[in-house]
């Protein structure tokens, strides 16, 4: 099931497609800069992919355990469209987030990560690597990636529209040095997390960000956006392993 949601993210980024679920507009229609500007532009998709993965630490044949620091982590893409095509008016100039706010739990330490798309719930991540602390530019690219040639590696974002905002939410060290058999039959996914007794109220969680576009014209387009983490859906927790929320009835204009 995992592999089927991840093959439809990485066919969105290369032809404009995409699914999503939660999100809020903290001041209704309206941008933080002017308040006259026309909204040109809409969030109309944010897909979400939960998980629980863990970092081992030494094991030896002298101590025959497995030693895990348990992380849990979110992956998230936001998709944006026009609301028509206004020409030279909505053509992007620049596209970023900031005021990046990760509310801070007593469980574990939480931050957000930029991430390639390509890797749209992958079980490995590097943590030393692409945090975000205050703000997050991409670069802004005419090419319609035809050839499918192009890195993203780095924050990149086409003209067209066709590639999500990703981020990675992490939530690392939940619990540390965690001790299991290496005989046991586990899985790294979020029944790690019923195995060491967590419970899913105590890493509850949502950040919010801005999400910014200036256009040719250089008028700012912003919206204020609240994510929560989603920890379950209509069928499953995140004990049950990696879950999917989809919504595609959102229409927030900005």
């Amino acid at each position: 099931m995992k592999k089927f949601f991840i093959i439809i993210i990485i066919i969105g980024i290369l032809i404009g497609g995409g699914i999503f679920w939660y999100i809020k507009r903290d001041v209704p229609n309206e941008n933080s800069e002017s308040t006259n500007i026309e909204n040109q532009f809409k969030i109309s998709k944010i897909y979400y992919y939960s998980n629980v993965n863990a970092v081992k630490n030494d094991t030896s044949y002298q101590n025959p355990e497995w030693n895990l620091n348990l992380y849990q982590y979110t992956d998230v893409a936001i998709y944006i469209d026009r609301l028509k095509d206004y020409g030279f008016e909505n053509y992007i100039k620049k596209i970023y987030i900031d005021n990046i706010h990760v509310n801070n739990l007593e469980m574990g330490t939480q931050s957000l990560f930029y991430l390639n798309p390509t890797h749209f719930g992958d079980d490995y991540f590097d943590m030393e690597s692409n945090e975000i602390n205050e703000s997050l530019e991409y670069n802004m690219l005419n090419s319609e990636n035809e050839k499918n040639d192009i890195s993203y590696d780095m924050p990149i974002y086409f003209q067209d529209l066709s590639n999500p905002i990703t981020f990675k939410y992490l939530n690392k060290d939940i619990v540390k040095n965690y001790k299991i058999s290496n005989e046991q039959d586990i899985n790294f996914d979020g029944s790690l997390l019923e195995m060491a007794g967590i419970e899913l109220k105590k890493i509850e969680n949502h950040f919010n960000l801005n999400l910014n576009v200036i256009t040719k014209d250089d008028n700012i387009h912003t919206v204020t956006l609240s994510l929560k983490i989603p920890l379950k859906n209509e069928e499953n927790t995140i004990y049950d392993n990696g879950i999917e929320l989809v919504e595609n009835k959102m229409n927030i204009e900005f």
